[in-house]
């Protein structure tokens, strides 16, 4: 006797199962994040670069956190997992940064690139509020920490997505499954417009918990898409399209969600922008893994180490390497070309890390052991189980 398996429920039972599209897609994101932080960083008008990237590059790991989110681990193993796969790169990070600052303060600055933090002390209270940009904080007097914000955004997310998804299967037993997911998507945009609503008068929360607060609607929603497969399937040519069309129009007026700073004006556009965006951007993803396989491969080791690319970018920028390349550079080459070779030297120096990591064990317990591809069963087809 067999049972058919919807992808998602293999995925569920089989930890090793991979979609390769989605660490396709996972892999233009973080290329999309260098990028987009590379060109708001550059001494001249690059606002088209950052206007496109924002309409999808992190919305869309929210969208696969919340597809591959269960609840079949008791909840403390599920906080020890996810703390140990974001803290951890979150907290080595904060102490590279502080032990630079802290070189800096001995050395005098002399012979040392410049960095963003003014002391060690300045450093320290960056890595504990963990604020990811310098406006509409609690504490504005405290220097932010840049883009590793995202880690303790998306460990408390998913915190809080473990109790929904509770609360969801408690719901399930009682009310039909649309009114079920269509109550609790709207209860997340709730969550979302009250954290944005609350800024004005007290600012950020610390530890990105307004953050996290704010994109819980990106992970449910992404869960909800796991219940149909949709990230497992090909997209209606039509759908694909219109996520297309819709894109290009937000883009043109420029509406996008900054999520650092829970911006989702004018009216609240850019916030739903970024579903057709990134929805779009997996199915582009599936398109690369069948016609264009050279990519393809890039992009899923990319993906795959998206964290190590993630640390090591924004180490190179608030240390000070990127202030200097800009600043040095155009009096030797094109600024335009200072720029493709900032994205060249960030890429690089995060392979050169991905690749130890698969060697050097301290560095995959801050990271975690690399998926090899002898090791991965991938899903591109509902599984059959037997009973």
């Amino acid at each position: 006797m067999s049972q058919q398996q919807t992808i998602g429920e293999a995925l569920a039972t089989a930890p090793k199962g991979r979609i390769e599209a989605i660490d396709v897609a996972k892999g233009i994101g973080i290329l999309s994040i260098i990028v987009g932080h590379l060109a708001a960083e550059a001494p001249y008008n690059t606002q088209r670069i950052v206007a496109f990237v924002f309409l999808y590059h992190v919305p869309i790991f929210f969208f696969v956190a919340g597809y591959f989110l269960s609840v079949k681990r008791p909840f403390g193993q599920f906080v020890k997992s996810k703390a140990q796969r974001l803290l951890y790169p979150f907290a080595f990070a904060s102490a590279i940064m502080f032990l630079v600052a802290l070189l800096l303060r001995v050395m005098r600055g002399h012979c040392l690139p410049p960095t963003i933090y003014r002391s060690p002390l300045d450093a320290f209270e960056a890595g504990v509020l963990g604020y990811g940009a310098p406006q509409g904080s609690m504490f504005p007097q405290v220097t932010w920490i840049g883009a590793i914000w995202f880690l303790e955004a998306l460990f408390w997310s998913l915190l809080a997505g473990y109790g929904i998804l509770k609360l969801e299967a408690l719901m399930l037993g009682r009310v039909p499954q649309w009114l079920t997911m269509g109550l609790l998507l709207l209860a997340t945009f709730g969550v979302a417009y009250g954290a944005r609503a609350l800024l004005p008068a007290v600012g950020l929360l610390p530890l990105n918990i307004s953050t996290a607060l704010f994109s819980l609607f990106y992970l449910y929603l992404g869960h909800v898409l796991r219940r149909f497969d949709f990230f497992a399937k090909d997209m209606n040519v039509f759908l694909f399209l219109a996520f297309l069309a819709i894109s290009a129009v937000m883009y043109h007026f420029r509406y996008f969600v900054n999520m650092v700073i829970d911006d989702a004006d004018p009216h609240w556009l850019g916030f739903f922008a970024a579903i057709p965006a990134s929805l779009a951007v997996v199915q582009i993803s599936r398109y690369l893994v069948r016609f264009v396989r050279p990519a393809a491969n890039l992009l899923t080791f990319f993906g795959r180490n998206s964290l190590i690319f993630l640390v090591v970018h924004i180490l190179l920028i608030n240390l000070g390497g990127t202030y200097l390349l800009y600043r040095a550079v155009p009096f030797v080459m094109p600024n335009a070309l200072s720029f493709y070779l900032l994205i060249a030297i960030h890429l690089t120096a995060g392979t050169l890390v991905s690749l130890l990591n698969g060697r050097w064990k301290p560095l995959q317990k801050i990271f975690g052991v690399p998926v090899k591809l002898s090791q991965e069963r991938r899903v591109t087809a509902p599984a059959k189980q037997s009973a």
